[in-house]
């Protein structure tokens, strides 16, 4: 099997190709190592995903793209939401990869996102995003959810999801921020599966009685794809992916 790095691309001259091998061509990579990582609590900061404030949010910004750094005030002055939602706004973005988090401005593929889907409606949009928030280590809840709770372990509520991770981080955070913080992260997943633009995935659903559990993601952009195994690469420190090792061995957190 021959996977083409340059399919969809204008400069394919630019591109290596061997067989049963991907070249990633690259500027900068960094071997992130998820023991080492800071991982974040609050991403909601208590909000559901609002797409549309979202997107006023990362709008905003596409009209100030040369700024370096954007302030909060200046985003609320110009989107009409309140300091606490611009924050919970900005940490969701960040969470998905859009926004550049300490800047407020966009990542770069933040700006590819706004040009083209700044609803984050498209499946394709949706497929990234949620590759990047539940398969990042950082995330604290969106990723145990998706990367422990739902292929490991039985199917349960939001009140089972609660209980397990209540056990899990026991001893390691405050009782308010387990007691409060941690709820408000559980809803904010569970409603952004079963009720908003994520729903559109399929990827979560829930019984008449409550129980929550996860169908699997078989079907992805065949782009998408190819951007999730360019980001194995970089992840893994390497420009050199082995097809049979990518069978044997690749998965793709959080699908």
């Amino acid at each position: 099997m021959i996977l083409d790095p340059c399919i969809g691309l204008k400069e394919p001259e630019n591109c290596s190709k061997r067989t049963g091998l991907v070249e990633i061509k690259r500027e900068r990579m960094v071997k992130q190592k998820p023991g080492k990582q800071k991982r974040k609590f609050q991403v909601s900061n208590g909000y559901l995903l609002q797409f549309d404030q979202l997107a006023r949010v990362l709008n905003f910004m596409a009209e100030n793209v040369t700024v370096k750094k954007i302030g909060r005030k200046e985003l609320g002055n110009n989107t009409g939401l309140s300091n606490r939602q611009i924050e919970s706004l900005v940490s969701v973005g960040s969470a998905m990869g859009l926004i550049v988090s300490g800047k407020q401005t966009l990542s770069i593929v933040g700006r590819v996102i706004v040009g083209h889907d700044i609803f984050i409606e498209g499946k394709g949009t949706l497929e990234w995003c949620h590759y990047i928030a539940a398969g990042s280590y950082r995330n604290l809840i969106w990723h145990e959810i998706f990367n422990q709770i739902l292929p490991n372990e039985q199917a349960k509520t939001q009140e089972g999801w609660m209980e397990y991770l209540r056990n899990a981080f026991a001893g390691k955070y405050t009782d308010r921020t387990i007691g409060k913080h941690l709820y408000e992260e559980v809803r904010f997943v569970v409603d952004a599966y079963l009720n908003r633009n994520f729903k559109k995935l399929e990827l979560l659903h829930q019984t008449p009685d409550g129980i929550l559990y996860r169908r699997r993601y078989t079907n992805l952009d065949p782009l998408i794809f190819s951007a999730m195994l360019y980001d194995y690469g970089l992840k893994q420190g390497t420009n050199v992916l082995q097809v049979v090792d990518l069978v044997r061995t690749y998965k793709i957190e959080s699908f």
